[in-house]
């Protein structure tokens, strides 16, 4: 329990270091997403168009997970599974403005709340 804590923790700091660098006008967005049973955190994320981004995701849960983006904002390869206590980070510049879905695809994650959206801004 400590753990899990700890991670949780450690990701909602890299997020707000993360949010405060796109605030301060740095030259890369970044944005860590965590999955869960049966959650994905944050519900929403803000990167800005035509820069590069960083995106972090995390599985800080029991099973296996992913996240699968639209294909509107990028083709950058994400890990088709992430297993418990991985965490994959993945570069790309987004290709559009707009917000868009983003969710795990494992059969019955999606329904049971695994989604969250996107948004490319200017």
């Amino acid at each position: 329990m400590v753990s899990r804590t700890r991670t949780l923790l450690a990701a909602i700091a890299v997020t707000a270091l993360a949010l405060f660098a796109v605030g301060c006008g740095g030259d890369r967005s970044a944005a860590t997403v965590t999955l869960s049973e049966f959650a994905i955190k944050p519900k929403g994320v803000l990167l800005r168009s035509g820069q590069p981004a960083l995106l972090t995701i995390v599985n800080a849960g029991k099973i296996e997970h992913n996240l699968k983006l639209d294909p509107a904002v990028t083709d950058t390869f994400l890990p088709e599974i992430l297993k418990p206590g991985e965490r994959a980070t993945v570069s790309f510049t987004p290709k559009t403005s707009g917000t868009f879905e983003y969710a795990c695809t494992i059969p019955g994650h999606a329904p049971a709340g695994m989604t969250g959206a996107i948004t490319i801004g200017a």
